[in-house]
Parts: C-alpha cells; sequence; structure tokens
C-alpha cells in the first residue's frame, strides 16, 4: 500500500495496522532528525518523543491535495525538531564573529 492509502486507512477506520505499517516505513527519517540532534543537550528520549509526536501530527495533518508527498510533509515538520532543541538546550550559544575574535586572540 501507498502512504496515501495508508494514512486514509487510518483516518476513515482508525487501523492500526496501517498506522504501524506507515510509522516501520518511515521510522528511518524520525531517527535520522533525532540523531541529528542528539547531541545538542537535550535527553535522547525526550527527543524521540517530540519527534513521534511531530510524526502523529503529520499523520493528522496531511492533504495530498495539499501537499507533495507525506514524506516530504513529515521533513518539514521534523523540521521543528531545531527550535526544540534550541528552547530546552543548557548549552550558551556564541555568535559567529564572537566565535572568531576568540579564535584570532587564542592564535
Amino acid at each position: 500500500m501507498k502512504d496515501n492509502e495508508l494514512i486514509e486507512d487510518w483516518k476513515k477506520r482508525r487501523n492500526f495496522q496501517s498506522y504501524n505499517m506507515l510509522k516501520n516505513r518511515h521510522r528511518g527519517m524520525v531517527m535520522l532528525f533525532v540523531n541529528k540532534y542528539a547531541a545538542s543537550g537535550v535527553p535522547r528520549g525526550t527527543l524521540e518523543m517530540e519527534a513521534w509526536k511531530h510524526f502523529d501530527d503529520s499523520v493528522s495533518s496531511y492533504d495530498p491535495k495539499k501537499a507533495a508527498s507525506f514524506g516530504t510533509h513529515l521533513n518539514y515538520n521534523l523540521r521543528k525538531l531545531d527550535r526544540y532543541t534550541k528552547k530546552y538546550q543548557n548549552v550558551g550559544r556564541i555568535p559567529e564573529n564572537l566565535s572568531r575574535r576568540i579564535g584570532e586572540y587564542d592564535r
């Protein structure tokens, strides 16, 4: 079955088999984004739960008439993890021009 058919089946009949097939099919993309932000200081379990929350939001908000494909729609929704990590990480961010100046003084 295609992604569109699985999503329609999930929305109409709440068939968990369709939802799990869709989830397993896109697990790689979700974990790619989790791994990308794993070193940000936010616990990995928290990142995974936030990513799966965005996956659920993507499934419920996907409309094949408005968006390109489900993978693209999911990709755009998973980019919100960047904002989440910046909001909850415990690391101070140094602006680029300041880090260059610090590097010049170190040399």
